[in-house]
C-alpha cells in the first residue's frame, strides 16, 4: 500500500541522518498474513536494529475507549455508528474474539515486547518500551 511505502522511504530517510525512526499504526491484518514482517525485512532496513512493540487492552477497557470516543470524535463516530461492527457490547466482543483480536496467534512469530496499556499506566509503558528498545 502507497502509505507504508511512504512510511518505508520517510524511515530510510531518517535512518541515513542518524534519526530513529518510529513506525505505528500496522493494522492487525499485517500481523496476521506476515506483511508486517516483509515490511521490516526490507532491504533498506537490513543493517538497523528493529524494535516491535505491540499495545494491547483489556477488552472491556477497549470497549470503554471505543464509547468514549464515538462520543467525542465526530469523524470517527460517522465512520462507526451503525456498522453492526460496534453498535452493542456483543458486537465489540465479536469483533475483538473472531474478527481482530488485539493479540493475534501469529504475533509469535515476531520478536516482540507486548504491552497492555491496561494493566500500565502510561510512565510505566514508556519505560517498558524504552527498556525494551535498549536491550
Amino acid at each position: 500500500e502507497q502509505t507504508y511505502i511512504i512510511k518505508a522511504r520517510i524511515a530510510s530517510d531518517n535512518l541515513q541522518r542518524g534519526k530513529v525512526p518510529v513506525i505505528d499504526c500496522f493494522p492487525i491484518a499485517y500481523i496476521q498474513n506476515m506483511q508486517l514482517q516483509a515490511f521490516m525485512n526490507q532491504d533498506i532496513f537490513k543493517d538497523y536494529p528493529k524494535s516491535l512493540i505491540h499495545c494491547t487492552f483489556d477488552e472491556e477497557d477497549g470497549y470503554q475507549r471505543h464509547i468514549k470516543r464515538m462520543e467525542i470524535d465526530e469523524e470517527f463516530a460517522r465512520r462507526n455508528k451503525g456498522t453492526g461492527k460496534f453498535d452493542t457490547r456483543e458486537q465489540f466482543h465479536d469483533f475483538v474474539t473472531n474478527i481482530q483480536p488485539p493479540v493475534p496467534e501469529e504475533l509469535e512469530e515476531y520478536e516482540h515486547l507486548l504491552l497492555n496499556t491496561t494493566k500500565h499506566n502510561p510512565k510505566q509503558c514508556v519505560d517498558l518500551a524504552l527498556n525494551y528498545i535498549s536491550r
